[in-house]
């Protein structure tokens, strides 16, 4: 059997993860660049290095 999980945000990684861990051949599909959906965020220093990390943003 083969699965789709749609979206790489935190939900979906896990979701991939169980699932592969299960044996279920997962296919994991992400529409940005990078994977971690709204938990992923992104600094850019000053000195120009550039620092990720998890942290929970909603937004306003």
């Amino acid at each position: 059997m083969k699965i789709a999980v749609i979206g790489a945000g935190l939900s979906g990684l896990v979701s991939a993860y169980v699932l592969a861990k299960a044996g279920v051949d997962v296919v994991l599909y992400e529409k940005e660049h990078y994977l971690g959906g709204h938990d992923r965020t992104v600094y850019r220093r000053a000195s120009g290095t550039v620092q990720y990390f998890w942290n929970k943003d909603y937004g306003n």
